[in-house]
């Protein structure tokens, strides 16, 4: 396993992963996907585990674990951590990447396991967050400046009837799934209720049955395009 360097270095524009295995155990089908797309990309070793269980039993081969909430008897991510910390040794320990919707800075200075990545997330954001849990860059330089566009303030969204009453309804069309999930998160993450149609004649027709303020869509998809 990768072992923290003594000295680490700041954050980089560039940093090369390629040698490092992955593993990634996150309760969302589709964000899993996303996480895989950002992996492939760089060339970074990684797979996926169905079940927090599964995790526990293979993240001790790993150099990192990317983990979040898991509902009912998953545990949440402190959680997690916490059983990986406690169940593998410290020579086989992975760095640990915590995913949370959005960041306790009442809990700032409170002792975590892992590296935090606030949704949504840049591939830049995920690539530097893995570097740190590896020792590969100085943690003092991630998750700090409340400027970065990782820490973008998440506003709960109001619920859709709530949403069209104010005129704040946002429709969204996209057909790839991955791309929709992440427009849904960050809009979400604005704040805005957000109706999704996957095709433009879906769209067409919830749109005609009024109380959108907004419409995003692509513009080429199967049954009928945005044109």
């Amino acid at each position: 396993m990768s072992q923290p360097a003594e000295n680490a270095v700041p954050a980089a524009t560039n940093i090369d992963l390629r040698d490092i295995n992955v593993l990634i155990c996150v309760s969302d089908g589709e964000e899993r996907q996303i996480i895989i797309r950002y992996l492939e990309h760089l060339d970074i070793k990684h797979s996926k585990m169905e079940t927090v269980d599964d995790m526990i039993d293979s993240c001790g081969m790993a150099d990192v674990v990317i983990i979040d909430n898991w509902a009912g008897s998953g545990g949440s991510v402190d959680e997690l951590a916490q059983t990986i910390v406690q169940e593998i040794s410290t020579q086989n320990r992975p760095g640990i990447l915590c995913l949370r919707n959005q960041l306790d800075q009442s809990k700032k200075s409170s002792k975590k396991n892992g590296i935090t990545v606030q949704r949504p997330y840049s591939s830049r954001a995920l690539v530097e967050a893995l570097a740190v849990a590896i020792g590969r860059i100085d943690p003092d330089q991630f998750n700090q400046d409340p400027s970065e566009e990782r820490l973008v303030s998440v506003v709960e969204p109001p619920s859709v009837e709530a949403a069209r009453e104010a005129g704040r309804l946002i429709l969204a069309v996209e057909d790839h799934p991955v791309n929709r999930q992440v427009l849904v998160r960050q809009l979400h993450t604005l704040g805005y209720a957000v109706k999704v149609a996957v095709n433009g004649f879906e769209a067409l027709e919830k749109w005609q049955t009024g109380g959108f303020a907004l419409v995003f869509t692509d513009c080429h998809m199967p049954e009928m395009d945005e044109f």
